[in-house]
């Protein structure tokens, strides 16, 4: 439930969209984005409650995943991750597509249900060379869900690839 005096304390449109929410209409993209743009992050809280609610009740979900991390070879020098290798560096790894492949067949009669695949962002690898370990991927285990590349690694890949990030990002699927 919100609270009216939460929904009082609204500026008319927000107001407008959790009414929506509350009475389960559909929210647009627009919706979203204004909501997203609020920055009211207690509004935010609980409406996706309300809505999670409504439609699992108390259910909780998870998966199962593995990570598989392609490379530690990566063109930035990011202290964050530690995938910041240069490629001739003794230390640094760059898993081949039958290797990663490897990876995943090592969970076979295992119950997974999603790879996790990030890495660093490896100066000659493409988004073809990534198309083809997704697909190799998909080819042994269509049912497992793939989570792959951050931003910065799909950014990188499909410029490298000479394509803009829509067309790529239609590749990769």
């Amino acid at each position: 439930m919100v609270p009216p005096t939460l929904l009082e304390s609204l500026d008319s449109d927000i107001r407008s969209i959790a009414e929506k929410v509350i009475s389960n209409k559909r929210i647009s993209v627009d919706d979203g984005i204004a909501l997203f743009k609020s920055n009211n992050l207690a509004l935010l809280g609980v409406l996706a409650t309300m809505v999670r609610l409504r439609n699992n009740e108390k259910k909780v979900f998870f998966n199962r995943n593995f990570h598989i991390e392609p490379t530690n070879i990566c063109i930035y020098n990011c202290e964050f991750w530690s995938y910041k290798k240069p490629a001739h560096s003794p230390d640094s790894w760059d898993y081949s597509p039958q290797e990663m492949l490897d990876i995943v067949k090592s969970f076979d009669n295992k119950p997974v249900t999603e790879v996790h695949i990030v890495g660093g962002v490896h100066p000659a690898h493409d988004l073809h060379y990534y198309g083809e370990v997704l697909r190799m991927i998909k080819n042994h285990r269509p049912e497992l869900h793939i989570k792959a590349f951050s931003a910065i690694e799909l950014d990188y890949m499909i410029k490298n690839a000479g394509m803009n990030l829509p067309d790529g990002l239609a590749a990769l699927k």
